[in-house]
This record gives structure tokens, C-alpha cells and sequence, in this order.
């Protein structure tokens, strides 16, 4: 079973702000605490399960020489396990020593930035810091790392009128992976609180719209507000997490003063919620509850309803917003595909596939299309951080649907991690199992390398008469270095048969320098497919 860890490194931060329960509170994680988790995490997963832990606080970087402890205990065994570090912190602390460390260890782990907006916003709430070090600690790391930075805001009735002016500052920062948090210690949450609230909802929700393409996740609460989602998106992750204080005592959730009780993922179980429509779907998690329903019939009973009022309106929106996204990702594109001189419709994420002639469709979620034709569709899957872990199942869709040649193209790979690596590996693995299973099928990623026959830069995507590189219409071929094609290949790549993985010249330029040297990332994902092609031959062969 994966292993998820929240370790409250300590309970001190440098700063006093009046939301956080962590002001003027005491205590260090010691090394051997983390040692003891960090056992017990390797006895109980299996190789191909996931290891994670969350680095907390208070302010974790306090405790600095455990970061480093962690990250080097976690560093040495990550080509052998599927391992994960993140850490929140306020970033007000960056020297040297920190930086040579971020450095080392940029491949394995992510950080989230606690801020909720501009300066003015900063200075209301985050007492005791200094806003534009934050900033410049935070450009250094963008800059000079490839470490993958989150941020994490609070929402507050002093500036609730300017939550989406804050979402707008903190994605002009350049931030793409949001998670968003109501401050329940506002308590109230009265009508005006409602109303305002719902119209900054709005504005978010149009806003995630007309940016999809560049944001990754946001998060409002339990909501993911990036893509389509419902009830199994929701829960909360406490059956599989350990939430660990200073000395090693394990909570129930990050509330942890408030969380008491049996361990539970379901929402509690009061009389007031059991005729509530929205109970299976309510954003509120256990340790809320426990703070905020305690004595439901007590002197908390005015909050407590406004509460459920609250979370009423937000359900009722998320809904609305899941049902225009799942439109907007229905909404098809045709363009033309050419490879090796033959010319194909290409429909993007089509809803009735009912065409008379041969074509490709290019999806980047799990295919859901009327098929009313008798024509050969070959299916060409974009994938991403996002969709990476459902592409066992979009594949097992599309066989469904009778289609049995899958292409598979990346999208901004140099921003995956380790885990990311290691999540499309188990699922190619699972693909070869269902190919032996179904009596084989076509995927390009595996033909290629078998075959050694790597047809990339025999295809183009046409729009508007345009040629491009990619379906996502970002590279034309127009940008391609003069005499690329016969360039002579860096050292790093001789005698490499994986040619597939130098897929995109242009981004390679971008991310290296070089068109013809791919990224870290596009050459372990060769690597990966290298092993799954050979574990095919070595499958047929038999």
C-alpha cells in the first residue's frame, strides 16, 4: 500500500500570523524520528508503490538540517523506489547552504509556496516577513532550478473581495499548480461572507477556462477545478496518510489539535447531515469537522449552519464549473495529419466519430465518443503530469471502441518528476500485460524501437495550412534549425537507438540548447520504453 507521510518537521516559524495555529508553539523532529518513519515506510510498500512525505511545519526550512537528512535518505534509494518529497514552506529563508542543497536535490523534490497575494495582501496576514525576499527567493529557485514550484493561499474575510485579483497576481508570478484554502478560524460565514465569496468563485472559474491549456492544477479545498471532477476526486486521502507530529505521534489529519477520535475518511456521522443531498459530496474534511461541528447542538449552532450554507454554494458551483469543462474538453477540432506523404483527418477529443474515410483522433482523457463507422481510427493520446496515471485505462477505452493503433505524444515533459517517470513505467507495464492479453496491439513508442524505425519527422499537423511539429500547434516546422536533419549528434546520443525521444527539436532548443540533445526527462522516457519494447519482443517471441 502507498505510504504517505505529513511530518510536522517542527512546530516554530519565523513568522506570527494570526490565521495559522502554529504561533509561539515549541519543537524539533529529531533524525532518528525520521529514521524510524522512513523504515517503516520501505517494510510496508511494495517497489512499485509510493513512498511520499510532505515536509510541514510551522516553517520546516527552522529545521533545516533534517530537510537536508531527508532528502538525502530519500536521494539514495530513488532509482530503486518510487519516492516523492514535497515541501510548504513560507520561503523567507533561502542562503547559500539552501541553495546548493535545492540544487542537488531539484530532481526529487517540489515545493509550495505559502502566499496568498500581492504585498498588500502579504502584509495583512504574514507578520513578522518581508515580502519582496520572498519574491526573490522565489525567482532564484524558478530560475536557477528545475524544481517544481506550487503555491498554497489562504482565502481571508479581510481580503475576500480580492481573492481573484490574488489568483491573477500569483499566476502573473508565474505559478501554474495552486492549492487554495478557506481560513476557518473567519468563522460566520455569514450571507454577505456567501455572496462575495460566490461572485470571486465565478471569476475564478472563467479565469481557469480561458487558461486551461497553461495550468496545471487548482485546487479549491477538496475541488479540483482544473478538470472535470466528482465525488471520487474528493475524499479525502486520510486512509493511506500518516500525519506525524514532532516527537512521532501520528494524527489523524494536518488539524491535528482538533482531530479526534477513530481514523475516518468518511464525513462524521451527525444526525443533522444523514437528510443533507450534499453530504457525499461535501468539500469539508474530517479534521474540519471534528473543529467545527463539535457539540453540533451547542452554542456553535448559528456557525455551524452558515457553514453548511457555505458549503452548499461552493458544491453547487464546483458542479456547474465540472459540467462547462466537461463540454469544453468534448468540443472537437479537425485538422489534417500527414505521415510518410498520406493525409488524414485529425479530430481532437471528438464526441461522434461517424467519418467515412480513415482517421486519427488525439484525446488527452479517457475517450468518450459515439463510433458510427466502419473506417480504420488509429488513436493518438497526448500525455502530460495530468493524465499520466489513466493511460492504462484510456488505452483499455479505446480497445473497447475496436481501436487498435495508439500513438503516444508528451507534453512538457521537462517539468516530470521522478514519480511522473515512475508512474508511466507501471502504466506501460500494465499496457504490455493487456497486449499479451488481448493478442497484441499497436502502439508507435514500442513498434519503433523494436523495428528501430522511427518515423516522427515524416508527420506534420496542418492547420490553416500551417505545418507543425506537434498536435498541440506550439512548434511549426518553420522554427526547425537550417540543417537539423543532418546534424551530427552530441556524444550523449551516439550510437542511442531511441531517435523517437529527440520528438521535438524546437522544445529541445528551448530546454537544452540544443535541438538534437533531449532533455533529462525525454531520454529516461526512451529509457522506459527501450525496457517495455525489449519485455514485448521477449513477449512474442514466445
Amino acid at each position: 500500500m502507498n505510504q504517505l507521510y505529513t511530518l510536522f518537521l517542527t512546530e516554530e516559524c519565523n513568522y506570527n500570523c494570526d490565521y495559522c495555529e502554529h504561533i509561539n508553539k515549541k519543537g524539533m523532529m529529531s533524525k532518528e524520528v525520521f529514521d524510524d518513519l522512513f523504515k517503516e515506510s520501505l517494510k510496508k510498500t511494495k517497489k512499485d508503490e509510493l513512498i511520499s512525505f510532505t515536509l510541514f511545519g510551522g516553517e520546516p526550512i527552522l529545521n533545516f538540517e533534517l530537510v537536508e537528512y531527508i532528502l538525502n535518505k530519500c536521494n539514495a534509494i530513488k532509482n530503486r523506489r518510487n519516492i516523492s518529497i514535497n515541501m510548504t514552506t513560507n520561503l523567507s529563508l533561502l542562503d547559500d547552504r539552501m541553495k546548493k542543497t535545492y540544487k542537488k536535490y531539484e530532481d526529487i523534490i517540489s515545493i509550495d509556496i505559502s502566499l496568498d497575494g500581492p504585498k498588500d495582501i502579504f502584509e495583512q496576514k504574514k507578520k513578522g516577513g518581508n515580502f519582496e525576499n520572498v519574491i526573490k527567493n522565489y525567482e532564484w529557485i524558478k530560475n536557477n532550478t528545475k524544481i517544481k514550484l506550487g503555491v498554497s493561499a489562504v482565502i481571508d474575510k479581510e481580503y475576500l473581495n480580492k481573492t481573484y485579483d490574488n489568483i491573477k497576481f500569483l499566476y502573473s508570478l508565474g505559478f501554474r499548480n495552486f492549492s487554495i484554502y478557506l481560513n476557518l478560524d473567519d468563522l460566520g460565514f455569514t450571507k454577505k461572507y456567501r455572496e462575495n465569496l460566490s461572485k470571486e468563485l465565478d471569476k475564478i472559474n472563467n479565469f481557469i477556462i480561458d487558461h486551461l491549456d497553461e495550468i496545471e492544477k487548482i485546487k479549491l479545498e477538496r475541488y479540483r477545478l482544473d478538470e472535470p471532477g466528482y465525488i471520487n476526486d474528493i475524499v479525502c486521502d486520510l486512509e493511506d496518510a500518516s500525519y506525524v507530529g514532532t516527537t512521532g505521534k501520528k494524527f489523524n489529519c494536518t488539524r491535528y489539535k482538533y482531530a479526534k477520535g477513530e481514523r475516518s475518511h468518511e464525513h462524521v456521522n451527525w444526525n443533522k447531515c444523514n437528510k443533507c443531498k450534499y453530504e457525499a459530496y461535501c468539500c469539508n474534511c474530517w479534521g474540519n469537522d471534528s473543529f467545527l461541528y463539535e457539540n453540533i447542538d451547542g452554542p456553535k449552532k448559528k456557525i455551524q449552519a452558515n457553514y453548511c450554507k457555505l458549503i452548499k454554494m461552493m458544491i453547487e458551483k464546483a458542479f456547474k464549473h465540472w459540467e462547462r469543462l466537461k463540454e469544453i474538453k468534448k468540443e472537437t477540432k479537425v485538422m489534417k495529419y500527414i505521415k510518410k506523404g498520406e493525409t488524414l483527418p485529425l479530430l481532437v477529443n471528438p464526441k461522434k466519430i461517424d467519418i467515412k474515410e480513415n482517421a486519427v483522433i488525439l484525446v488527452d482523457s479517457i475517450p468518450d465518443f459515439e463510433l458510427e463507422t466502419n473506417a480504420k481510427i488509429k488513436m493518438m493520446i497526448e500525455i502530460s503530469i495530468n493524465n499520466v496515471s489513466k493511460l492504462y485505462n484510456i488505452v483499455l477505452e479505446g480497445l473497447k471502441k475496436n481501436i487498435y493503433h495508439f500513438q503516444f505524444r508528451f507534453k512538457d515533459t521537462a517539468g516530470w518528476s521522478d514519480k511522473n517517470l515512475n508512474e508511466y513505467d507501471k502504466q506501460l507495464n500494465k499496457i504490455i500485460d493487456l497486449m499479451q492479453k488481448e493478442g497484441v496491439f499497436h502502439i508507435n513508442v514500442i513498434d519503433d524501437i523494436l523495428y528501430q524505425n522511427n518515423n516522427f519527422f515524416n508527420e506534420k499537423f496542418i492547420e490553416n495550412e500551417i505545418s507543425y511539429l506537434d498536435p498541440s500547434l506550439k512548434n511549426k516546422y518553420e522554427d526547425i534549425d537550417e540543417g537539423f536533419f543532418n546534424g551530427e549528434l552530441e556524444p550523449i546520443c551516439k550510437g542511442c537507438k531511441l531517435g523517437h525521444c529527440q520528438f521535438d527539436p524546437v522544445y529541445n532548443k528551448k530546454i537544452t540548447n540544443e535541438s538534437i540533445v533531449p532533455t533529462i526527462q525525454q531520454c529516461s522516457i526512451g529509457k522506459i520504453d527501450g525496457k517495455a519494447a525489449l519485455r514485448f519482443y521477449e513477449m512474442i517471441k514466445k
